[in-house]
């Protein structure tokens, strides 16, 4: 007789044929059985095993708990009735309340469900049974060959306890991240940029002295921020800044934003600047007003100019959110973090991290320039 650690190992075992039968509980055993064809239960009980509850003597929990034993008692497993709510019960239909229906009672797409079902329950309980397996041979010394060992890393980084669900939530609030703080950047920096052209357009002896002190403040604003790390920014953003703040993430995209919003300015500004001068004189001579020439004939023709510029300064947007981790934002990096330190493996969750961010860049690279080629066109 052969004691396992737990079930999968001594199902796989079983299927391995290094054991002749295994002794397990009926419901697990039921579940075996149903994703390896191969197994069968034996009619007859090797053991039995009695299941109590256990409280502190006089507990007020005793009669809610034996109240809730009497309903169990008393409800059967299984009891077949029809329901009108459902959209699936039609006369002639059976619901069932309880276990599970037999397949044949089940509509059509139905069937094709549970079997999807099944099938993917039988490859996720073979794989967690492959990694048991290989977690034992790991743990008694027993050196894997590069296959088991990179299935071994794989599953424990990406699939062990559904642990591809955090580098998708992780997904989710880099790509919210990068929206804020590009949004945030394009009001700052088309602010930002048109101060600035406004004010190097006026012309000599007619200086307004509020268009004056506005652009010297985003002198020294686009000046700071261009002229400091990223990640001083950061740390003074949710250390100094927002010290009582516990939503690092906001903070972070904040902090993203305001940076973005220098490096935009410049962009916008010289998008601006590369427009022929004519283009405001003959709007001028038209009668409109500065800012009417501005938003109808100007602006228009630096987006064009400036989207290229723009859509780099997204894509440098997109890899930075990886910084925010530092001052514990939950993005991407961050969930590859907390897997690294469950599992002391840092290769296969940066990798998994990298690769997301090269498919990320990849894709919006493609739809920029897929839009950039339709804007083209628009203007012949």
């Amino acid at each position: 007789m052969v004691a396992y650690d737990n079930g999968l190992t001594a199902v796989q075992a079983l299927n391995n044929g290094q054991v002749d039968a295994v002794v397990i509980d009926n419901a697990p055993a039921k579940e075996y059985v149903a994703a390896n064809p191969g197994l069968a239960i034996l009619d007859t009980s090797y053991a039995e095993e009695d299941y109590a509850i256990g409280m502190a003597k006089g507990s007020s929990l005793e009669a809610a708990v034996n109240a809730a034993l009497e309903e169990l008692k008393a409800d059967a497993p299984c009891r077949p009735s029809w329901t009108s709510t459902s959209p699936l019960n039609k006369p002639g239909r059976t619901s069932y309340h309880g276990e599970a229906p037999p397949l044949g009672h089940l509509p059509f797409f139905g069937k094709i469900r549970l079997q999807n079902s099944n099938k993917k329950r039988k490859a996720r309980m073979r794989m967690a049974a492959q990694y048991e397996l290989l977690k034992e041979l790991l743990n008694s010394g027993t050196k894997l060959n590069f296959g088991q060992e990179f299935f071994f890393k794989f599953y424990q980084a990406f699939l062990l306890k559904d642990r591809w669900l955090q580098y998708v939530g992780g997904v989710g609030t880099t790509l919210l991240v990068t929206a804020l703080a590009l949004a945030l950047g394009i009001v700052l920096g088309s602010v930002v940029a048109l101060v600035r052209v406004a004010h190097d357009q006026q012309r000599p002896g007619h200086k307004n002295p509020v268009l004056g002190f506005f652009n010297v403040i985003c002198e020294i604003y686009t000046t700071i921020i261009r002229g400091t790390p990223m990640m001083v920014q950061l740390l003074i953003m949710s250390m100094v800044i927002f010290a009582n703040s516990r939503n690092f993430t906001m903070v972070g995209a904040l902090t993203l934003g305001i940076n973005s919003g220098a490096y935009v300015s410049e962009i916008i500004r010289g998008g601006l600047m590369a427009v022929d001068p004519g283009q405001m004189e003959a709007g001028r001579s038209l009668g409109l007003n500065y800012m009417t020439t501005m938003v109808v004939i100007i602006i228009p023709q630096a987006i064009r100019a400036v989207l290229p510029a723009l859509g780099n300064e997204f894509i440098m947007l997109l890899k930075d959110t990886s910084l925010i981790t530092v001052i514990g934002g939950k993005e991407l990096l961050y969930a590859a973090q907390g897997i690294m330190n469950r599992t002391y493996e840092a290769m296969y969750p940066l990798l998994g991290v990298a690769l997301i961010y090269l498919v990320l860049v990849m894709l919006f690279t493609r739809l920029l320039a897929k839009f950039e080629r339709r804007l083209a066109q628009s203007d012949r």
